[in-house]
């Protein structure tokens, strides 16, 4: 429409419903500030949050004629860490779920960024989405005081219906299909305004971008322009080879890779503000920033890693898995394993089975949850050498796609290509966190409280690709098959 007007052609669709159709494209960028919105009505509900409690202990000490400042204090701080999970999660519906929609293809992976209430996947389409979370419940805003709304009357920035979306970015780079997403943490943890991500393709290429604002996207803004302002920089971490696993370290500057090419990278990217940024040409820093290559061997004989993890407990160690049962413990400093371990013994005698496809490290225990081919999730001790502390068989009736732990520690999600999410207590192995919270007995024995059953469709076998748990929220993000991005609200995650 823009287009026609410049060539003074706008009176061709100078009907009523053109008028609609423009209206729908034409965005206030005063309503576009949702987030801080959001932020004051936090911030101010900590405040009344805060005086209330304090009300109802002066009442309640009165009553018992107690009046200890300090006491009453103490009771202040517990009340308040105790309600601010139900607060922080007022603006979702429990049990809901909500599907974002856009991706072509299969969805592989996903990532948060948790301050700017966004999300960002990468798909077979080869395109990276952008979405905006604070654009879940359209219904839950309406608590919020001086909100403005960013809604159409008719529901049209719905994807059909009131639980769907769509992205407000998409951007293009990879001419492959895009398996890794992952963030620059420690810009995370500062809440850098445009933070950085990294995303990683079959071709063995990673790109490093920015993390735009919804308010700084153009509605009719050249594509090409918009990749080339936000892609920083880009480098052949494997080339010709496709990149299986990507994880940027908690506290460094570090980023790890695996790929077909059986190798491990290790890439230091503290100098990323000297880089040049990404012109027409492949910007060949690959040279600047690699730091280190690790192979995983076994009795001199090389395997190739699937998946890796660093440990959130040994800042220089990180733990990577093999298309066999052979694990092995890496410290960046040294090319070779400090120690290898067996994943698992498969319980057949196909070899496919012995594939680890995930492995997460526990962000406060010495220990790592691995999920393999053949439905089995094993818990591991770092500290006595891989010991393996329990091995739960049939847990899912497909090979184990993703594991995700909870930021609390002490349960994590399992995700299935039987399109299965299952919850687990890490001290007993048992699932639990189902809404209806009524246990019924599984094939193993196990107690079983219930699953996200039917999560995605199949595609060529594949249903969930990929699971994220929110770092403070009670949000869990499916990825799959069916090219939708699911998000599942449960309080009591």
């Amino acid at each position: 429409m823009q287009f026609l007007e410049e060539l003074g052609c706008e009176d061709i669709f100078n009907s009523q419903e053109a008028k609609e159709i423009k209206t729908m494209f034409s965005k206030n960028p005063q309503n576009m500030s949702k987030n801080k919105a959001i932020l004051d009505a936090i911030h101010k509900f900590d405040a009344d949050y805060d005086d209330e409690i304090k009300e109802n202990l002066d009442e309640a000490q009165s009553q018992n004629g107690s009046n200890g400042e300090e006491q009453k204090e103490e009771q202040v701080s517990d009340e308040r860490e105790m309600g601010i999970r139900t607060k922080n999660f007022m603006r979702f519906r429990d049990h809901d779920t909500y599907s974002f929609k856009g991706h072509l293809d299969t969805v592989r992976n996903r990532a948060f960024v948790p301050h700017l209430d966004q999300a960002i996947t990468v798909s077979e389409d080869c395109t990276i989405r952008l979405l905006d979370l604070g654009n879940i419940d359209k219904e839950s805003y309406k608590n919020y005081e001086n909100f403005e709304h960013n809604y159409f009357s008719d529901g049209s920035e719905f994807a059909g219906d009131s639980s769907s979306f769509y992205s407000y970015c998409t951007l293009r780079g990879h001419p492959g299909i895009v398996t890794k997403i992952e963030v620059d943490r420690i810009q995370i943890a500062q809440e850098h305004k445009n933070p950085l991500f990294y995303t990683a393709g079959v071709e063995g290429i990673i790109r490093a971008w920015r993390v735009p604002k919804p308010e700084d996207i153009k509605q009719f803004e050249n594509e090409a322009e918009c990749t080339a302002k936000l892609c920083q920089y880009v480098w052949e971490a494997h080339p010709g080879e496709m990149i299986w696993d990507l994880k940027y370290h908690n506290t460094e500057p570090l980023l790890l890779s695996t790929s077909a090419d059986g190798i491990i990278s290790l890439w230091n990217l503290a100098d990323y503000k000297k880089f040049e940024k990404l012109a027409s040409e492949l910007s060949k820093i690959e040279n600047k920033i690699h730091s280190q290559s690790f192979i995983l061997k076994v009795n001199g004989s090389e395997i190739t890693p699937t998946c890796l993890d660093w440990c959130k407990m040994f800042a220089s160690s990180f733990i990577a898995c093999s298309n066999n049962d052979i694990a092995g413990a890496f410290d960046y400093h040294k090319s070779d394993p400090v120690f290898t371990f067996e994943c698992k013994e498969p319980r057949t005698g196909d070899p496919s089975l012995r594939q680890v496809n995930c492995v997460e490290c526990h962000p406060t225990m010495n220990i790592a949850i691995t999920g393999a081919e053949d439905e089995d999730i094993g818990i591991f001790d770092l500290e006595a050498k891989g010991k393996c502390l329990r091995m739960t068989e049939n847990t899912h009736t497909s090979p184990i796609s993703s594991i995700a732990i909870n930021p609390n520690g002490i349960n994590y999600a399992s995700s299935s290509h039987d399109g299965t999410i299952r919850f687990w207590d890490i001290r007993m192995q048992q699932l639990h966190l189902s809404s209806s919270n009524t246990p019924v007995s599984t094939s193993n024995g196990t107690k079983m409280y219930g699953e996200i059953a039917s999560c995605h469709d199949k595609k060529f076998g594949e249903s969930i690709c990929s699971l994220k748990i929110h770092s403070t929220l009670p949000i869990l993000m499916s990825c799959g098959g069916d090219s939708n991005i699911k998000l599942h609200i449960d309080i009591n995650m």
